[in-house]
């Protein structure tokens, strides 16, 4: 998985790894690596993030599903 540095991926970044307590940088780079063993969730949902993000149609259909954006949007504006 190769981020593009678009502006939603870089709040669900940002969001994710203050959730995460988790630099943003480095959960981008163990994502694009294929490297899950950093987040701190069970193995069988590593396994399905993974598969997502193998899956460039179905993570395309996830991050642009209208529910997300106002998500997104809601919680990065509150968390400003």
């Amino acid at each position: 998985m190769n981020f593009k540095g678009n502006a939603d991926t870089d709040k669900l970044l940002a969001f994710a790894g203050r959730k995460m307590g988790v630099d943003p940088d480095s959960l981008k780079k163990d994502i694009e690596s294929g490297n899950f063993q950093n987040l701190n969730i069970p193995e069988d949902k590593k396994r399905q993030i993974g598969e997502i993000l193998k899956d460039q149609e179905a993570l395309n259909k996830i991050l642009n599903n209208p529910n997300l954006q106002r998500l997104l949007d809601s919680l990065t504006k509150g968390g400003k």
